[in-house]
C-alpha cells in the first residue's frame, strides 16, 4: 500500500511569460513593448485571472490597463536582437473578440454544468513546452490567451458560476461552495430581498389572515368572563 502523502506528490502548474514596459491605444490599435526581463505569470495569484479576463470592461482605457498589467492576448513574450523588450501591436476589436468567446465557453459550461461533458482533448501549438523543476512538472503556454483557456478548461464545471443578479458588474465567478448562487454579498442580498418580496406577493395575504385569526383568538380567551 502506497502511504505517499498526496501534497508530496509531482504537480502540473500552467504560465506563460509575462511584463510589459508600456501601452498606449491610439484609436482602434494598442501599440506597446515587452519588459526586457520576463517573469512567469501564474493565473491563481494573487487573484483569479479568468475571473478577471470575464469581467473586464471592453472599452479602450481598460483593455489598455489590462494589458499593461498581464500583456496582450495572443502575442508571445519576445526581445529584439539586442536584447530590449520587442513592440507589439493589436486592435482592440480582436480582444473584445477573443473575450467575447471566452465568454461564450464560460457561459456553455455553466449551461451543461449538469450534463456529463466528455473528455477533452488539447492539442498544443507552437512555442509551447513541458518544464520539469525541481518543485513539479510545469507546462508553458504560447501566449496568455492559451493560459487563460487551460485555466478555464482546468476549472471543475460546477464551479463556473453566473451571478444571478441582472446587470450584475461581474457575473463570472467560481463558486466558494455549490450552492453559491451569487458572485458576492451585495448581490446575495439582493437575492434575499427578492425572495422576501416575492413570497410575500405570494403568501402575504394568508399569513396576514391567519395573523388576525390568531389574534382575535387571543383577545377572546383575555376577556374576563361574565358573572
Amino acid at each position: 500500500m502506497n502511504n505517499t502523502p498526496a501534497k508530496s506528490l509531482p504537480t502540473a502548474t500552467f504560465y506563460t511569460l509575462a511584463g510589459v514596459d508600456e501601452a498606449h491605444c491610439d484609436g482602434s490599435q494598442l501599440s506597446g513593448k515587452w519588459s526586457d526581463l520576463p517573469h512567469e505569470l501564474d493565473p491563481w495569484k494573487p487573484g483569479t485571472l479568468v475571473e478577471e479576463f470575464a469581467n473586464w470592461p471592453d472599452n479602450s482605457e481598460s483593455i489598455s490597463k489590462f494589458t499593461r498589467k498581464y500583456g496582450p492576448l495572443q502575442i508571445s513574450h519576445s526581445l529584439n536582437a539586442d536584447g530590449a523588450g520587442a513592440p507589439f501591436h493589436f486592435s482592440l476589436e480582436s480582444w473584445r473578440k477573443e473575450q467575447h468567446v471566452f465568454q461564450a465557453e464560460w457561459q456553455l459550461y455553466f449551461k451543461f454544468r449538469d450534463t456529463l461533458i466528455a473528455a477533452k482533448q488539447i492539442y498544443t501549438a507552437p512555442m509551447e513546452c513541458f518544464v520539469l523543476t525541481g518543485s513539479g512538472l510545469k507546462f508553458k503556454a504560447a501566449n496568455l490567451l492559451r493560459l487563460l483557456f487551460f485555466s478555464l478548461d482546468g476549472v471543475p464545471v460546477e464551479r463556473l458560476r453566473l451571478c444571478m443578479r441582472p446587470n450584475c458588474t461581474h457575473p463570472y465567478f467560481l463558486a466558494r461552495h455549490l450552492k453559491q448562487n451569487y458572485c458576492s454579498d451585495e448581490c446575495a442580498r439582493w437575492g434575499q430581498r427578492k425572495w422576501k418580496k416575492q413570497w410575500w406577493a405570494e403568501h402575504g395575504n394568508d399569513w396576514r389572515a391567519k395573523r388576525r385569526e390568531t389574534d382575535l383568538k387571543k383577545t377572546k380567551r383575555g376577556k374576563p368572563r361574565r358573572r
